[in-house]
């Protein structure tokens, strides 16, 4: 069991390495573990980092696509809902409902088309 920085309390724990292992101790010596294989080529280790930067490239870019899908609707939806109503009611910071004025709604929809540019294609 891994119990973190600190031993639970009532438990007497102790700390276990690679040469100290739980269970009963013996004085039979340890079996060496077989060494890794380091001869490995080197174009070979290239290919795994390109495979392994190719792959973190292609995650990254399905990310981003669907945060731009998400943002050209939110884009859409809010420049729809600014256009379609005169009067748009917002609540201020301290939980007052105020209504914009058309320099504060010209804004709004100024950004909202500035989102749609930038996210829909």
């Amino acid at each position: 069991m891994n119990y973190s920085e600190h031993n639970p309390q009532g438990f007497d724990a102790r700390f276990i390495t690679r040469s100290q292992r739980f269970g009963y101790q013996s004085d039979e010596p340890l079996e060496q573990e077989a060494p890794e294989q380091t001869a490995a080529p080197a174009a070979e280790e290239e290919r795994d980092i390109d495979v392994e930067i190719a792959t973190q490239r292609a995650r990254i870019d399905k990310e981003i696509a669907a945060a731009k899908k998400s943002n050209c609707n939110i884009g859409k939806l809010n420049l729809a809902q600014l256009q379609s109503y005169n009067r748009i009611k917002v609540q201020d910071d301290d939980g007052q409902v105020r209504v914009l004025s058309e320099e504060e709604k010209q804004s709004r929809i100024d950004r909202a088309k500035t989102t749609i540019s930038e996210n829909c294609s």
